[in-house]
């Protein structure tokens, strides 16, 4: 009877519009499984999706998964699929993007199984990306970078936090490519320097948002060029950068700024305590001498 009464009502106006989309994922593959004709109902209504979410909590976030919501859509918009570990691969995700021109968000966060042909892929055919995210993608390297970001100039979101294999050269072409960014994570990427902050600054003038966690070798210098240039800044996330000083930030917590360093203190206190340790022995020393 409830199968009925779903086929009976309008599929586009109501039930795709206003009645699926409030469905978890789970519930949407529930619901495929109680006959035939929902079954062809849900996959008519996945291959019209302009958005897919899935999420290792739904339980069924796998390979077979992915396949049945991006089979036949070329109106996906929205790919949001972190932390489901190495069963996505580029044998999976180069069709989809082959076919998605239109992709517009992307979020592939740890997603291990991953190379970079669909990174080259994704900047050979989805020239209306506007947001990505790569945080953990290590397998992101320097050259096939700088062939997806000269492709893809359009983007206001990137996280880049912990491609480690990503330097300088990198993030200076990356400004250069995208100037309307607008939030970018560049984090726990130990070799780059105040070189990276320079050229955002002069590039990347929108930017609002900036982490350079554990960023270790950038400095003061580097941050004062931030607060010249990027007068739309509303948050810095320099946490573990312990080059750069209250000072420096001081600035720019006047100016309404969100300065988050949240570590320096628990820095601070180790480097007390190795200096105590250090200094104890000799101490004792010189009191057993007087």
């Amino acid at each position: 009877m409830e199968s009925n009464l779903l086929e009976s009502l309008p599929r586009h106006d109501v039930l795709y519009h206003n009645v699926f989309k409030y469905l978890s994922m789970i519930d949407l593959f529930r619901l495929r499984a109680v006959c035939r004709q929902l079954h062809n109902m849900m996959e008519e209504y996945f291959s019209q999706c302009h958005h897919i979410h899935i999420k290792d909590s739904d339980g069924i976030a796998d390979a077979t998964t992915f396949e049945i919501l991006t089979k036949s859509n070329s109106s996906l918009r929205t790919i949001v699929i972190p932390n489901i570990g190495d069963w996505i691969d580029d044998n999976l995700l180069v069709p989809v993007i082959n076919d998605c021109p239109n992709l517009s968000i992307l979020n592939l966060s740890q997603c291990k199984g991953l190379t970079n042909r669909s990174l080259c892929i994704l900047g050979m055919y989805c020239e209306n990306l506007t947001h990505l995210r790569l945080k953990g993608c290590t397998w992101v390297d320097h050259d096939n970078f700088m062939v997806f970001i000269s492709n893809n100039r359009k983007l206001k979101l990137l996280d880049l936090q912990k491609c480690s294999l990503l330097d300088d050269e990198c993030v200076e072409f990356m400004s250069k490519c995208c100037p309307n960014l607008e939030y970018l994570n560049i984090s726990e990427i130990n070799q780059l320097t105040d070189q990276s902050l320079d050229a955002i600054a002069k590039n990347c003038r929108k930017l609002k948002h900036l982490d350079i966690i554990e960023c270790w070798k950038m400095t003061d210098s580097g941050v004062k060029i931030i607060k010249e240039y990027c007068q739309e800044l509303e948050t810095l996330n320099c946490e573990h950068c312990t080059s750069i000083s209250e000072d420096t930030l001081e600035p720019l917590r006047v100016r309404g700024v969100s300065v988050d360093i949240q570590g320096r203190l628990e820095i601070t206190l180790r480097r007390l305590e190795h200096v105590i340790d250090y200094l104890s022995p000799l101490v004792r020393q010189l009191n057993h001498n007087l």
